[in-house]
């Protein structure tokens, strides 16, 4: 059974005349032509792109030029270590106590644990004007009904909003543009019948 298996596999097709292939053209008639056209011969031996000189070449400059940015960027880094000041006017958000502002406050305000009367006033000193606020709603979608543990039914819709707060200095003539995108799910609640 092994020698029918390798006498099997020995096997090849011969590769069909010359007359065939025209004979087979002429039958099938212009799609013929397409479908059997002659391709030149592959010769044995083709050099490989690896072997080739401008490759090798353009593999070293690269790599070269490569380290070079990542040496230099290293170097600025490393020199970026000096203390940065901060102005006097600033007041981080850490420093504040976030949780004494009133909840009504926390949400008008454009900045996170920032209240309203805090950025009135360093706008005041500045020269800023105050924020102008706008929601853009992007997209809704309509998710169908969700199954809550416990819980009647509820419909899930899908908001998506972009947040946009622009500050506006009228002396230097600049101003400051944030926009954050937002996400709500709201859940309408079903009476089962």
């Amino acid at each position: 059974m092994k020698d029918l298996e390798k006498e099997l596999r020995a096997l090849k097709p011969s590769s069909p005349s010359s007359e065939f292939k025209v004979g087979l053209e002429e039958a099938l008639g212009e799609p013929g032509k397409l479908a059997v056209k002659r391709t030149p011969d592959i010769p044995a031996e083709q050099e490989s792109i690896l072997s080739s000189g401008f490759f090798r070449l353009s593999l070293f400059l690269g790599i070269t030029s490569t380290l070079a940015v990542a040496l230099y960027l290293a170097n600025t880094a490393s020199n970026d270590d000096a203390p940065v000041e901060k102005p006097s006017s600033f007041i981080p958000a850490t420093e504040q106590d976030s949780d004494s502002l009133p909840v009504a406050d926390q949400d008008a305000s454009p900045l996170h644990g920032i209240s309203n009367a805090s950025i009135a006033a360093f706008a005041e000193q500045q020269g800023w004007n105050l924020p102008e606020k706008r929601e853009i709603l992007v997209g809704a979608a309509d998710e169908g009904i969700v199954d809550r543990p416990g819980q009647a039914p509820a419909r899930r819709y899908r908001y998506r909003f972009l947040d946009e707060t622009i500050w506006r200095n009228p002396a230097t003539n600049t101003f400051i543009h944030s926009a954050i995108p937002r996400e709500e799910i709201v859940l309408v609640g079903l009476d089962p019948y």
